[in-house]
């Protein structure tokens, strides 16, 4: 494992294939991404306090949240837009910090949560959802790099994946990671980090 994560961070013409092969890690191991610094690994459970200062303007995806009629949630990767629609909704930001082709568990949570109507159902109109993702392969434009780049650092992000919550005005509420227990469990738990932010 260590050798194929060295390789991973260091070759350029390995295959998205080969990459996916890897399983996800056991509970708590860690995956090292050397070309941003991070680690994938279950992510922390605690709160912490940031600055709240909005990121620079990216490329759009759809601005549009997933509501509870939906069985999905819909993912925007424009913080900023992001941000304009919190305020016009009066919702909280959910930032999901991701390695999607490479951080084993990023892939786990999303197949056990994310991709869950469950999840969708519970919380998917609660929030705005930002996807700020660091893959090995990059896609994304240079202004996309330089805003998820940002924002990592903004909110002290050192391992993948990670979870912040902010309020309407971009000020931060909490932060998690990855939890075992599935879909309604995670959406319970993000519940209960904004239901304590509030009291």
């Amino acid at each position: 494992m260590k050798l194929r994560t060295l390789l991973c961070a260091t070759t350029i013409i390995l295959t998205p294939a080969m990459l996916m092969a890897d399983a996800a890690p056991s509970q708590g191991s860690v995956m090292s991404d050397q070309s941003t610094g991070t680690t994938s690994s279950p992510g922390s459970n605690g709160t912490s306090s940031a600055n709240s200062a909005p990121a620079p303007s990216a490329t759009s995806a759809p601005a549009a949240s997933a509501t509870s009629s939906t069985q999905a949630i819909t993912w925007i990767t424009d913080y900023r837009a992001g941000l304009q629609q919190a305020q016009q909704n009066h919702k909280p930001i959910f930032l999901y910090f991701t390695g999607s082709d490479w951080c084993g568990w990023c892939k786990k949570l999303d197949q056990e949560v994310f991709s869950q109507p469950d999840f969708a159902k519970s919380v998917g109109d609660k929030f705005v959802f930002v996807k700020l993702d660091f893959p090995m392969n990059r896609s994304g434009s240079d202004a996309q790099v330089q805003q998820n780049t940002q924002l990592k650092q903004q909110y002290g992000v050192t391992g993948f994946p990670t979870v912040v919550l902010l309020d309407a005005k971009g000020n931060f509420i909490a932060e998690t990671g990855y939890r075992s227990g599935g879909a309604r469990s995670y959406a319970s738990y993000i519940e209960q980090l904004m239901g304590s932010s509030q009291s």
